[in-house]
C-alpha cells in the first residue's frame, strides 16, 4: 500500500490526466476520439449517457450541441460524478475548415474549457482530421489540455468507424501524456427517426470502461 502522501499525489495525478480528455469526452457518441464533422446550420442534437470513465469514476452526462451557422458547432456538457460527488461543465466550439468529401480528408479544430467542482478550469485544444478509408472512415486527434495547478498534457487519438448494416461500429485508441492508453470499442444504431442508441466498452491499465447512451437529433 502507498504511504498516504504518495497515495494522495497519485490520486491527484490520475484526476489531472483524466481531465486531459475534456474535448474528446464530448466527441460524437459513442466515440471518445472526435471526428471532423459538424451539424448542418440550424441543426443540433442532445446526447445523454452513463459511463465508467478512465479514472474509474461513474458519471451521468447531458450534452446539447447546436450549429448556428455552417461550419461552426457550439456544445456544452454537464456531468455528475456519482463516485466523487462532483459536478463538471464543459463548453466547446468546433470549427470545420474543410467539408466532408468522398475522396479526401476533412479537418476541424476544437477549443474547449472544462470546469470541475473543486479542481478549477481545464482549457484545451484538439486538432481533428477525418479521412475516407474504405470500407469505413478514420479519425485522428492531436491536442493538449492544461488542468489547473498541473502541467499541460498532450493527447493523441485514432479511431476507425465502419457501417455494419444493422449498426455502425468503431474501434479507437487514445493516449494521454503521463497516463496509460485507452482501447475502446463501440456501437451505435438508430432505433427511431432521429433517435440513436449507443454503447462502448474499453480497457485502460487493467480497468474496464463502459458507457451506454441516447442521442436525439433536432
Amino acid at each position: 500500500m502507498l504511504p498516504q502522501p504518495l497515495a494522495s499525489r497519485a490520486r491527484t495525478l490520475l484526476a489531472a490526466c483524466s481531465l486531459a480528455l475534456p474535448l474528446m469526452a464530448q466527441a460524437g457518441r459513442p466515440l471518445m476520439v472526435d471526428d471532423a464533422g459538424v451539424n448542418e446550420a440550424g441543426a443540433g442534437h442532445i446526447e445523454s449517457w452513463f459511463e465508467r470513465g478512465p479514472g474509474g469514476q461513474r458519471a451521468w452526462t447531458v450534452a446539447p450541441v447546436y450549429a448556428p451557422v455552417a461550419g461552426l458547432e457550439l456544445g456544452a456538457a454537464f456531468a455528475r460524478d456519482t463516485t466523487e460527488r462532483r459536478n463538471s461543465l464543459r463548453l466547446q466550439a468546433k470549427l470545420q475548415f474543410t467539408a466532408p468529401a468522398d475522396d479526401r480528408c476533412y479537418h476541424a479544430a476544437v477549443l474547449g474549457l472544462a470546469h470541475t467542482q473543486g479542481r478549477g478550469n481545464t482549457p484545451g485544444i484538439n486538432l481533428v482530421m477525418s479521412c475516407p478509408f474504405a470500407p469505413g472512415t478514420v479519425h485522428f486527434n492531436l491536442g493538449a489540455a492544461k488542468p489547473a495547478h498541473q502541467p499541460s498534457a498532450v493527447f493523441v487519438g485514432a479511431a476507425w468507424e465502419q457501417e455494419l448494416g444493422w449498426a455502425t461500429g468503431h474501434v479507437e485508441w487514445i493516449a494521454t501524456q503521463r497516463d496509460k492508453p485507452i482501447f475502446n470499442l463501440g456501437l451505435r444504431r438508430e432505433i427511431a427517426k432521429g433517435l440513436q442508441l449507443d454503447g462502448s466498452l474499453g480497457r485502460q491499465a487493467g480497468r474496464t470502461l463502459f458507457s451506454v447512451g441516447l442521442k436525439q437529433q433536432f
